[in-house]
């Protein structure tokens, strides 16, 4: 069940993998925390990392972005983890799904979480996971993470009512953006973007 050699090769130039079949009951934090004592030379090697947590249902949505320093380290990742299981296999749980995400890089990435409010919830629990050095500590993406520009103006509606909807939070934004987000990884360039920038 490892990675046939077509799918080691295409890994080889990406830095941005999505995990997929995570169990839902794990935390962000203890999802980092277990992937970094288990897995070989992952500690400090990523500058990203989001699993995104719908705080209405108490679980994660089952899927991670991780994007690495390096692509070695990508797909190092990749060869330990796929189709493995995270945690001693019990009833419900399935083996680990490791591909090239569809957006490539931090920068990427970036850009993209931080057009849902989910991903600026006011508890940091809930934020991606950034770092800009190997080796730093890990801090919750800012509220006004410097490359988004002015985002809320540009999502202001002029409705009241449309402008609550979008608070970071509010349960039918939490819908929406897991579907956008699930969208978006799963589109038709899945898998085939190049990294768009080094780190």
């Amino acid at each position: 069940n490892r990675p046939r050699r077509s799918d080691r090769m295409q890994t080889r130039h990406c830095t941005t993998m999505m995990v997929t079949n995570l169990p839902n009951f794990l935390t962000q934090g203890a999802l980092v925390s277990l992937l970094e004592d288990l897995s070989r030379n992952m500690r400090g090697a990523f500058d990203f990392f989001y699993c995104p947590w719908d705080p209405y249902q108490d679980k994660n949505l089952g899927y991670a972005i991780v994007n690495f320093f390096a692509r070695s380290s990508a797909a190092d990742f990749e060869v330990q983890w796929s189709n493995q299981f995270l945690l001693p296999r019990t009833h419900g749980t399935k083996r680990l799904r490791i591909v090239p995400a569809a957006l490539q890089g931090r920068a990427a990435n970036l850009r993209h979480f931080s057009g849902f409010s989910l991903a600026h919830h006011s508890d940091p629990r809930f934020r991606p996971l950034v770092r800009t050095a190997p080796h730093e500590q890990l801090r919750p993406m800012s509220l006004a993470e410097e490359i988004t520009g002015n985002r809320s103006q540009a999502r202001r509606s002029g409705s009241p009512a449309a402008d609550r909807a979008r608070e970071p939070g509010n349960r039918s934004d939490v819908q929406e953006s897991c579907t956008q987000q699930l969208g978006s990884m799963v589109g038709s360039n899945y898998g085939r973007s190049a990294p768009s920038d080094e780190f």
